[in-house]
C-alpha cells in the first residue's frame, strides 16, 4: 500500500468521521481488472452477507 494502515485511518476520521461498524476499503488486489456495467460486488463479513452493489 503508498500509504500506512494508521495514516488512511487518521485521514478518513479527520474529513469525514468514523464509527461504530465503519468498513474501510484500500483496494484492490494486484491483477484485478476495472469494473465495467454489470459486474456484482458482495460485502462478506465472515459468513455472513453484509451488502450488494450492482455496477450500473
Amino acid at each position: 500500500m503508498i500509504f500506512s494502515l494508521q495514516k488512511i485511518v487518521d485521514f478518513i476520521a479527520a474529513r469525514y468521521g468514523l464509527g461504530k461498524d465503519d468498513v474501510i476499503f484500500t483496494g484492490t488486489p494486484e491483477g484485478v481488472g476495472p469494473t465495467v456495467s454489470g459486474d456484482s460486488f458482495e460485502l462478506y463479513w465472515g459468513d455472513k452477507l453484509m451488502g450488494t452493489c450492482l455496477i450500473g
